[in-house]
Parts: C-alpha cells; structure tokens; sequence
C-alpha cells in the first residue's frame, strides 16, 4: 500500500520564508529583468517562496488625470497572514484518504510583477497561489495561478491559464456584469464564472472591516465532473478575510477515476500581519 501524509507547516517556518524573500528597506532594488516587463505574470512557484519583495510598503495606483478622480486603491500590505481554519480534501483512490486542515493556516503576500502574489499554505502537501494587479477599475485576479495537491507521495502542481483577468473589487459600488472565463488547468479545460455581489462590514479581532462579497462557481456535469463554488469577501485592499470553499470533481488517473473533495473556512485572525 503506497504512503500518505498529511503534514502541517508552523506559522514561524512561513515567517522565516517570509523573511528570507523580503529585501532591506535599505537595499536598493535590482531593476526588474526584460522579461517581467514583458509579462507581469511570473512562473508559478511550486517550492518555498522565494521571489524578490521590492518593497514592504503597500502598492497603490496612480492618481488618475482626469478631474473626476475615482477612489484610489491601495493592495494588501506584504506579510503573512493567519486564518482560522477548518475544512479538508480527500481522494476515495485506492481505499480512500483524507487529509484534514490544521486550526489555523496562512495566507503569505509578496510583491511580485504588477502587484502582488498570495499563497495559501494548508498542509506541506497543499497549496494554492493567485496574483492581484491594480488598475484604473479596481483590483484584478490575474490569469495565471497555481493549485498544488500531493496524495500518496505523488506531488500533482496544477497551472491554471485563463483568458482574461476577472475585477474582484471594483472602485465604484455598482458591480460589474459577472465574467465567464475559459481556463485550462493542465490540458483540461476549467470554466469558472465569477460575480461580484454586495458589499458587506466583518468584524476582525474587534476592527470593523468593509468587505465585497465574490463568489466564484464551476458546474461541470460531463463525465470528468466539477461542482465547486468559493465565496471570497474581500477587504478594500483585495486581502481575503473570509473564504469558504465547497468542491468536488472526477478525475482519469493510472488507477482508474479519482473523486476529489473539498472542504475549506478560512476567517482572518488579524488585519496586521506578520513579518
């Protein structure tokens, strides 16, 4: 019978990887390579975290030159975060494993290409990245993330490549019309749609923050199924402060058709981060 672990990271082993990424505030900045200009979107990163943080201080949009200035967005601040946590992911392959989530989980944000790369560390064997770029409209999800699943020593990293970017949190209240994106994860096509619904306040560690409300939904009913829907509520900066996540899908593998499941609540534990 193959192995399987489920083994979780301690939050100072995140702040460490942190730490060793981030450049002195007094370290000038090497100039960014021809080819990140080129192309905002960096190689997804499938080890420790390790790209360059030009600066800890938060990104923010230029003002524009119009007369009527819109609201003007600031990113997340770089650091890693700490949520509360519950949930689980399993496989029903070869009798079945489940690996459950530790209480608490991290988010780490780095400075990366036009905005800034956030990955979501569950378990050493499970991991998520996304990226966040500000425009004129708000903050966007970009077309390039990676979802990262390791089974029975079998280490899966999948690259999911979109065809446009999606507004999570727009600058105006009136939400946007939502967006059907044409993705693949791997050679398999992945077709979410995204809709940014009402906003809303939480409260974090006492602190009232105003949250957009996103939901992101996949119904895929052929053979290879996919039912997933994620409701994100996102801090004006783009940071999750809460995320739930209901998935379950089919999938061809060596050893016949695997169901996977997914179960995940996040709830951020502070707005201040760690660094």
């Amino acid at each position: 019978m193959p192995r399987d672990r489920a083994s979780e990271i301690e939050i100072d082993e995140v702040v460490e990887r942190f730490r060793a990424s981030t450049v002195p505030l007094d370290t000038e900045p090497a100039a960014p390579p021809t080819s990140a200009i080129a192309s905002p979107i960096a190689s997804p990163i499938t080890g420790p975290i390790t790209g360059p943080i030009t600066s800890s201080a938060p990104v923010s949009a230029a003002p524009p030159t119009t007369e009527l200035a819109r609201p003007i967005a600031t990113l997340v601040e770089p650091g890693v975060y700490v949520y509360g946590t519950s949930g689980f992911e399993s496989i029903d392959a070869l009798s079945g494993v489940r690996h459950d989530y530790p209480a608490e989980t991290t988010i780490t944000v780095i400075v990366e290409g036009c905005g800034v790369l956030l990955r979501w560390d569950a378990l050493q064997e499970r991991s998520e990245e996304f990226r966040l770029c500000l425009t004129p409209a708000g903050i966007e999800l970009q077309t390039q993330s990676l979802q990262y699943h390791e089974f029975f020593d079998q280490e899966t990293p999948e690259t999911v490549v979109c065809d446009v970017p999606v507004l999570l949190v727009p600058v105006v209240n009136e939400p946007p019309e939502p967006v059907a994106q044409i993705c693949t994860i791997e050679d398999r096509p992945w077709l979410p749609v995204w809709e940014v619904l009402e906003p809303d306040v939480r409260d974090v560690d006492g602190e009232s923050v105003d949250v957009r409300h996103v939901r992101m939904t996949i119904d895929d009913n052929d053979h290879n199924f996919e039912h997933y829907v994620a409701d994100w509520l996102l801090a004006p900066s783009g940071l999750p402060i809460e995320l739930s996540v209901l998935k379950q899908s089919r999938s061809s593998s060596v050893v016949g058709d695997v169901v996977y499941d997914e179960v995940v609540e996040l709830a951020l534990v502070s707005v201040d981060p760690l660094r």
